[in-house]
């Protein structure tokens, strides 16, 4: 009789942790290793509302979940804060449920940033010098918003080391810190895989060209991804002004489902939306394709000449996107974000041509330099699903 892994995570959701659970489960479940994994789901609906009744239920919830967990042989937790919740009292204190509830237990970590920004602390002390209060005030509140995560993470991370947890992540500064900073003593670093270029068709990922509508006698350019400031995509526009008239955007995607109703969300697709459409030669160059499902997501990244990460720097330490793109695509254009710096230096495979954040000049010359280049990504085979299914298998016994 196979031995039973849980996989804690969200699924039959539109975000990277689902996904990846996901592909964790039909890798496992193919391995024939004797293992079988099975998903165990959060109720995000209630997990993340502060209100009173939702509270009392979702802890309820989490009672359920642990006690379903004690039925398996071991029990793997794909951890992000926001899928516990919104306040941190209330993401540790359901994490600490289902942590200990079996004691055959790791996590995957996939954001421990512990690193605090002190800019707008010294912007409030510089405005309160000169008498600007409301200023002074209002960096300091930003000073407490941007650095909200840091101080849940440390919180968490005590909660691994008293509880003997062990912690897969993503890239080797994540290990280092949990391990020399934090002392956290059973802490393996492997990217995420979802696909490998040898299992790729690349003459059949053609076929999603026309299925969307794209041309192929253009230089396709993927973005790939929730539309989010952050992810780039008004520097990539401006990027795409300065280059010949044959290239042509790609933009996979939609707004995070967590951001519907937020205003700043709206009003970042609206400026995106002004700059194509007044901008002379950009709104025939763009393409929105919109939500694909995984093959056909996967067939986009291949299928385009190059694909672009024009990321700013948010902290993140593992992306989805990137690895798929690094692992699947032909060429990867990136910025030299942490997580893409970590990203390279513990997967020497995956080349790729960089440019500093924000600056969509040399964006612009890397992506030239990319399309016109004879050679592709080889790929990874350090890290694939075989050993990405065995990391976790031997976390298991």
């Amino acid at each position: 009789m196979s031995k039973k892994l849980a996989i804690l995570s969200s699924y039959d959701v539109i975000c990277g942790n689902a996904a990846f659970s996901e592909r964790l489960i039909k890798s496992i479940n193919e391995s024939n290793s004797g293992w079988k994994a099975f998903p165990v789901d959060l109720n995000l609906n209630l997990n993340q509302n502060i209100g009173k009744l939702e509270v009392k239920a979702a802890d309820r919830n989490f009672e359920e979940i642990a006690s379903k967990l004690r039925e398996f042989d071991a029990v793997n937790i794909q951890f992000e804060a926001g899928l516990y919740g919104i306040l941190p009292s209330h993401v540790k204190r359901r994490l600490k449920k289902v942590l200990t509830a079996n004691p055959k237990t790791f996590i995957t970590y996939h954001s421990p940033r512990t690193t605090t920004n002190f800019k707008p602390r010294k912007d409030a002390i510089r405005f309160a010098l000169r008498g600007r209060l409301i200023k002074a005030v209002a960096s300091e509140l930003d000073y407490f918003r941007l650095n909200f995560d840091v101080r849940m993470n440390r919180q968490i991370i005590k909660l691994l080391k008293s509880n003997d947890i062990p912690v897969v992540v993503h890239t080797t500064r994540s290990k280092d810190l949990l391990s020399f900073v934090f002392g956290l003593k059973d802490v393996h670093a492997h990217p995420i895989i979802f696909a490998e270029k040898t299992n790729i068709n690349y003459e059949k990922s053609k076929s999603i060209l026309n299925n969307l509508g794209l041309p192929s006698n253009r230089k396709l350019v993927g973005l790939f991804g929730f539309i989010s400031k952050y992810k780039g995509h008004m520097e990539a526009l401006d990027a795409l002004e300065r280059l010949p008239s044959e290239y042509m955007f790609v933009i996979a995607g939609r707004i995070h489902p967590q951001s519907l109703g937020n205003p700043d969300a709206s009003k970042y697709v609206q400026k995106l939306m002004k700059k194509i459409s007044t901008k002379p030669g950009l709104s025939d160059r763009v393409k929105f394709v919109g939500e694909l499902n995984d093959e056909q997501f996967q067939d986009l990244v291949a299928a385009v000449d190059c694909c672009l990460l024009p990321y700013h720097e948010v902290g993140q330490d593992g992306s989805g996107i990137a690895s798929l793109c690094f692992e699947v695509g032909k060429r990867v254009v990136a910025s030299n974000s942490y997580a893409f710096d970590e990203l390279v230096r513990l997967v020497p495979g995956y080349k790729t041509y960089r440019f500093d954040i924000e600056n969509y000049i040399e964006m612009a010359t890397q992506i030239e330099l990319a399309v016109n280049s004879n050679t592709s990504l080889p790929g990874t085979k350090q890290f694939t699903l075989e050993s990405q299914s065995k990391l976790y298998l031997s976390l298991s016994e």
